[in-house]
């Protein structure tokens, strides 16, 4: 009923590939990115939401819960403690902490993935001495997420 939000909710929630919670929560965070960018955005939406959906696929526990599930309870924080905030989907499209977080989360997980995949597959150097922890140091701090 309101025809000023029909554009943003066609091209998230209502987007035709938003199939599940996962995929609406990708799309989502991902179009509000690329939309951060201006009139020239530098990022595709969908190579975005691959990647928020590849980080919320996997089954790594972080504090006791997957990222879907601590996505789901930082929903449920929002709405319970915000008297102005009426939906989960006001929290999902509008919250602009909640979409930082999600993209925190997301870059962190990628980061712990590098690190073990460059632990794993330099576990020596070339004079057969370990070197698996060294190969982690190299790293930049700074991940991105595409």
């Amino acid at each position: 009923t309101e025809p000023l939000l029909k554009p943003l909710l066609m091209s998230t929630v209502l987007h035709p590939q938003s199939t599940s919670l996962e995929q609406i929560i990708s799309r989502t965070i991902a179009t509000k990115l690329v939309q951060s960018c201006g009139t020239s955005p530098v990022m595709c939406i969908d190579s975005l939401t691959d990647t928020f959906m590849d980080t919320m696929e996997e089954l790594e526990l972080e504090l006791g819960h997957t990222m879907l599930q601590a996505i789901m309870l930082d929903i449920r924080a929002c709405v319970d403690r915000d008297p102005a905030c009426e939906s989960p989907l006001e929290v999902l499209l509008f919250y602009k902490g909640f979409a930082s977080l999600i993209c925190h989360r997301a870059a962190r997980r990628r980061w712990n993935k590098s690190i073990k995949q460059a632990d794993g597959s330099s576990t020596s150097n070339a004079n057969g001495s370990g070197g698996g922890k060294s190969a982690a140091r190299t790293h930049s701090k700074y991940v991105s997420l595409w």
